[in-house]
């Protein structure tokens, strides 16, 4: 996962008032992380298991979850483990650059990529 990040990530731009471009929030720098830090931990969890089903990785995740988070993380599996497979091209924690009119925009990180033919 990505360490660095875009002060207003692609991820972000659809929350962008059309005319002034503020999405009216604030990160709250002592606000609790609990929720936060799960997140993370399930993310890099999908992200070692993605790597894993595409060969890209010999063991199987092995982050700590709660039965909860498993459960969180089996639903994604779900959804995503049939584009994973019939994909021709996938492409996990990939950079990105948005340009619009020959000028970036922003830029971030693709958790998930799956091209076809």
């Amino acid at each position: 996962m990505p360490t660095k990040h875009a002060k207003h990530g692609p991820s972000s731009l659809k929350n962008k008032h059309p005319d002034t471009g503020c999405s009216h929030w604030r990160n709250d720098p002592h606000a609790d992380k609990t929720a936060a830090k799960a997140g993370t931990l399930q993310h890099d969890w999908m992200e070692q298991w993605e790597n894993w089903l595409v060969g890209s990785r010999k063991e199987e995740p092995n982050a700590p979850l709660s039965d909860e988070q498993l459960t969180n993380a089996a639903f994604c599996q779900k959804f995503v483990e049939p584009f994973i497979r019939q994909a021709a091209h996938v492409a996990i924690e990939k950079p990105l650059t948005i340009n619009i009119g020959g000028e970036e925009v922003t830029w971030g990180t693709a958790d998930l990529i799956c091209l076809q033919n």
